[in-house]
C-alpha cells in the first residue's frame, strides 16, 4: 500500500454544514535552527491562513499541560539481547527526564499488547519490571498503538503521548492496515524510534509516518540501539516545544487548507494536521 493511500484511511468523512466554532485550535512544534526548543513566542509571532486567507489569532502559548506517556517497548524476538543492553537503559533515561507532573505507563509488544507498568509517576521500580521480561514472539507494534491510543484518549486532564521503541520488523504478522488504523486515536502525539537491523516492513514504516505527520510528532530511524537514548532525548525537546495556537475561523477548517507559520527568523515550525474546537 502506498503512503498516499495509507494516509487516506485516516481522512475525515465529508462534514455536514453547521455553524462555525468560536475558535479553532491546532498544535505545532517550534525549534531553532540547531533543533533546540523555542519557548518564548508571542501570539503576534504566528500567522495562520485558511485557504490562503490570514485569520486573526486569539491566543497562542506553549502547551504546558502535564504529559501522560504510554511507552511501547518492542519485546519481540527481533530485539534479542539489545532489549536488555540498550532499550531498557534508554527507556529509563527518558522516563527520568519527564517534566514535573507527568505520568506514564509501559507496554510490551510481544505477540499482543500487554501493560507492564500501569499509569504512574514513580520510576523507582520500573527497571526490575522491565528486566523480568524476556524477548519473545513477533512484534505486535500496530496492535499496541491502537490499544494505547484508545486508552490515552480517555484522559482529559493530561497531554497524551505515545512513544514507540521498535524494530523495523513485523515478520509473521498479517496486519490489516485498513482495519487497524482507523481505530488509532489521533488525540495523542506520536513518537516512534525504529531500530533498523535488516529488511524493513513498509507497513509499519508507513503507519508510523502517517501518525507522526498527523500529530506533529517525531519519527526517527536508527541503525544502532545505542542511538535510541539520544533520539528519545530529542523527542523530549520536541514535546517541550509544542504550542497550541487558536484563531477565529472564517470557513469550515475541515474543508480548507490550514497553514501555520512563525515570523521569527531562524526557526522551524512543524504543524499537526489534527484540529480541535476546544482549548
Amino acid at each position: 500500500m502506498t503512503f498516499a493511500a495509507f494516509a487516506a484511511t485516516l481522512m475525515l468523512a465529508a462534514p455536514q454544514a453547521q455553524a462555525l466554532p468560536d475558535e479553532v485550535v491546532i498544535s505545532a512544534v517550534v525549534l531553532d535552527k540547531k533543533g533546540r526548543p523555542v519557548l518564548d513566542l508571542k501570539p503576534e509571532e504566528f500567522v495562520v491562513t485558511e485557504g490562503g486567507s490570514e485569520r486573526p489569532i486569539t491566543r497562542a502559548e506553549v502547551d504546558s499541560r502535564p504529559l501522560n506517556v504510554a511507552m511501547l517497548l518492542d519485546t519481540s524476538t527481533s530485539m534479542g539481547n539489545t532489549y536488555n543492553a540498550d532499550v531498557i537503559p534508554a527507556a529509563l533515561a527518558f522516563l527520568k527526564k519527564l517534566p514535573p507532573g507527568a505520568t506514564f505507563s509501559i507496554w510490551s509488544t510481544s505477540d499482543s499488547p500487554k501493560v507492564l507498568v500501569e499509569q504512574t509517576s514513580d520510576v523507582s521500580t520500573v527497571e526490575a519490571t522491565l528486566r523480568n521480561v524476556a524477548p519473545f514472539g513477533h512484534n505486535a507494534a500496530l496492535d499496541a498503538l491502537v490499544a494505547a491510543s484508545q486508552e490515552l484518549a480517555k484522559d482529559d486532564t493530561h497531554r497524551p503521548v505515545v512513544v514507540l521503541v521498535t524494530s523495523a520488523s513485523m515478520a509473521g504478522v498479517a496486519a490489516d492496515m485498513q482495519a487497524l488504523l482507523p481505530k488509532v486515536s489521533l488525540k495523542p502525539t506520536y513518537v516512534a524510534i525504529q531500530y533498523i537491523q535488516g529488511p524493513e516492513d513498509s507497513r509499519l514504516q508507513d503507519a508510523l509516518r502517517v501518525l507522526v505527520l498527523r500529530t506533529a510528532g517525531l519519527h526517527e530511524r536508527v541503525f544502532s540501539t545505542m542511538a535510541i537514548q539520544a533520539q528519545l532525548m530529542k523527542a523530549l525537546d520536541n514535546l517541550s516545544a509544542s504550542y497550541r495556537i487558536a484563531w477565529k475561523p472564517g470557513t469550515d477548517p475541515r474543508q480548507a487548507k490550514i497553514d501555520v507559520k512563525v515570523k521569527r527568523p531562524d526557526t522551524k515550525l512543524t504543524q499537526a494536521q489534527r484540529i480541535a474546537t476546544t482549548w
